[in-house]
């Protein structure tokens, strides 16, 4: 009977996916199938790559709290996160208590930063694709991890299809995009309308009603989507491509 259950839930977010119009719905559908299945904390990441004489571009979205993403972006946790490894490895989905954080000190003291933010159990799926972008998506809960590995396997194969329409939905939107969209969600779209206009990241803030970090962060994700160097550049080929306008 749950496992008919929660198979009818997934279904509705696969259909919400192949529905979806903008990246702030497809987040919408990782927020809320987050919720649904017992987690607190979900993120989302592709890098896309540009060109040989361009970085990246990365999609980043999920509900991580300012603090936990700005530490992780900051201290490059990309490079330390056991998560990244196996996904690029090849490994397809995994619970973290398969994890191993042993190698070296340095991911040790990545493990107790992430605990203290309150990541302490999950699971993630990553993918390589034709186009030679990366992806992964996790899931986590403040939990003793001996006392969650049960349900965690029990969720891992809907999640997983779920992250791969997830995934699918994120690449399909992207290229539907204008050359120079980049995938930008609303909200860069207008925290670089207000910088365009002169104001600073704490009046963005107020106006926006959001929070200062997060606001930073919708400009660095703007930024980087855009392959531009500051956030000034960013706004500059913001309007050059026609994503905004006075």
């Amino acid at each position: 009977m749950q496992i008919h259950l929660d198979g009818l839930i997934l279904h509705g977010y696969i259909d919400r996916l192949s529905l979806a119009t903008s990246l702030d719905e497809v987040s919408a559908v990782a927020k809320d199938a987050c919720r649904e299945y017992g987690f607190e904390k979900v993120q989302y990441g592709v890098l896309l790559p540009v060109s040989a004489a361009q970085p990246p571009r990365l999609i980043m979205f999920g509900n991580w709290p300012d603090d936990l993403y700005q530490c992780y972006v900051g201290q490059d946790f990309l490079s330390l996160d056991p998560c990244i490894e196996t996904a690029m490895s090849g490994v397809p989905a995994m619970t973290w208590d398969r994890l191993d954080y042993s190698a070296s000190r340095e991911r040790l003291a990545f493990q107790a930063d992430m605990l203290s933010f309150g990541v302490r159990a999950g699971m993630h799926f990553g993918t390589r694709g034709p186009r030679r972008e990366f992806s992964c998506m996790s899931y986590c809960v403040d939990q003793d991890p001996q006392k969650t590995v049960a349900d965690m396997r029990y969720r891992l194969p809907f999640l997983h299809l779920l992250y791969t329409h997830l995934h699918q939905a994120v690449l399909r939107l992207e290229a539907q995009l204008p050359t120079g969209a980049v995938g930008l969600s609303g909200r860069e779209m207008e925290c670089l309308k207000w910088v365009a206009d002169g104001k600073t990241s704490a009046e963005i803030a107020l106006i926006m009603r959001l929070s200062e970090h997060t606001v930073i962060r919708h400009l660095a994700n703007a930024t980087s989507k855009l392959g531009a160097a500051n956030r000034t550049h960013a706004v500059a080929k913001a309007f050059q491509n026609g994503i905004i306008s006075l």
